[in-house]
């Protein structure tokens, strides 16, 4: 006979205590090859430009494994579907330790990577223990502290890779992975759905059902858009149109990127707030996607011309506008049945991931297309910036005319 746990471990909000804990992990590590950086460069004795590999085949495996964690999700439970996970990391962490060439330490990272996923499997629990708006919330709540592990993740790290070194840093992080693995197994409760019949019973069964779901493709494009274009502009072009489309030093830019990235912990739960006081999933997106398409065409129509701290607010709005993972996961779930909510989460986490190299490689395109017709380089990234706009209006037009109200009404 089963032992059911105690009563404290089945606590909704005891239970996403728990899951934060890897997440925040995970974000925690996301940030740890640019504070290891010169460490790295000066191990592998090449320069820290050609340590792209460790950071880009971590993120691109991120991606990729959106999908099969959410299928993983539904298939054998979110639960078990985080300690494998956990278990990934943690070989990818010890292999990135042990590494003694680029090419190995990448691959190491790239596992890591896979492993680092949990955010879906991590939803997906959340959403078979909160119901209606309380999902919204608690999945605001993730996706906030998964945030703040980013943001203060460099103090920190730069503290324990002084004490410890970064490879008995990254053989720690892996110890860490397998006690959470272990204490997942223990102490999460089943979270397998009852089957309610037999259209989920393959993978592609599973994807079948999502992507013919009523609803589902407006919302991925929405989605897909505003956090591509969110990924791309932070991750890539914030420093180099501050730098040399306005001209700003790079300590300058330095700060007005790490000023204007703060709004985005606020944006996380005024998010939530926002499509609660309007009731509405569709006009919180629709009014976000408005300010976003504004101050990117405010961006464009004055670059140059623009005081560091109006420019560092137009960011810092735009960056705001971007925080829409709660109420678009929240949507999602209302689109689908338990059976497929995992799959349905992992498709939707997975347009993003894949699509921002395309994004950042057309304000790319652009930008040298625009220099080679004799334009000046702030002309230039304002083209860019236009074409940005004009993705982003896409989007909102989609949100307007196609997409469907998802808010709960209970």
């Amino acid at each position: 006979m089963s032992s059911r746990p105690h009563p404290v471990l089945q606590q909704p909000w005891f239970i996403l205590f728990l899951i934060a804990l890897p997440y925040l992990l995970s974000t925690f590590l996301r940030a740890s090859p640019s504070v290891m950086a010169v460490e790295l460069a000066q191990e592998f004795q090449i320069t820290v430009s050609q340590l792209a590999p460790i950071s880009g085949l971590y993120v691109l495996a991120y991606g990729l494994m959106q999908i099969p964690s959410g299928v993983l999700s539904d298939v054998i439970g979110a639960r078990r579907t985080i300690c494998l996970l956990l278990i990934c990391m943690a070989l990818g962490n010890f292999g990135f330790a042990m590494a003694e060439s680029l090419g190995l330490a990448s691959i190491a990272r790239g596992v890591a990577g896979g492993g680092a996923a949990l955010v879906v499997p991590c939803l997906v629990i959340l959403a078979r223990t909160f119901k209606g708006r309380e999902y919204t919330r608690a999945s605001a709540v993730l996706l906030f502290l998964g945030n703040t592990g980013v943001a203060i993740a460099a103090a920190p790290l730069v503290l324990l890779i002084s004490l410890l070194g970064w490879r008995a840093l990254m053989c720690s992080v892996g110890v860490i992975c397998l006690v959470f693995s272990l204490a997942f197994s223990l102490v999460i409760p089943n979270d397998l759905p009852e089957r309610s019949g037999p259209q989920a019973h393959t993978t592609l069964t599973r994807i079948r059902t999502v992507f013919t779901t009523r609803g589902f493709w407006p919302l991925a494009f929405v989605y897909t858009c505003i956090t591509g274009m969110f990924f791309s502009f932070t991750s890539f072009w914030w420093g180099p149109l501050l730098i040399q489309g306005c001209g700003f030093s790079q300590q300058t830019a330095g700060n007005m990127i790490f000023i204007g990235s703060l709004p985005l912990l606020a944006g996380i739960p005024g998010i939530v707030l926002l499509a609660d006081v309007l009731r509405s999933h569709r006009k919180a997106l629709q009014s976000l996607l408005v300010v976003a398409c504004l101050v990117t065409l405010l961006q464009g129509l004055f670059i140059g011309k623009l005081p560091a701290w109006m420019m560092t607010v137009l960011g810092g709005s735009f960056v705001l506008c971007c925080g829409t993972g709660a109420v678009v996961f929240s949507a999602t779930r209302s689109l689908v049945s338990d059976e497929v909510v995992g799959t349905a989460t992992g498709c939707m986490n997975a347009f993003p991931c894949l699509v921002t190299g395309l994004f950042q490689s057309l304000f790319g395109w652009v930008l040298e297309a625009a220099l080679a017709s004799g334009n000046d380089i702030a002309t230039a990234y304002g083209r860019a910036l236009f074409v940005n706009a004009a993705i982003l209006s896409a989007a909102l037009a989609c949100a307007l005319f196609l997409m469907r109200e998802t808010y709960p009404k209970n």
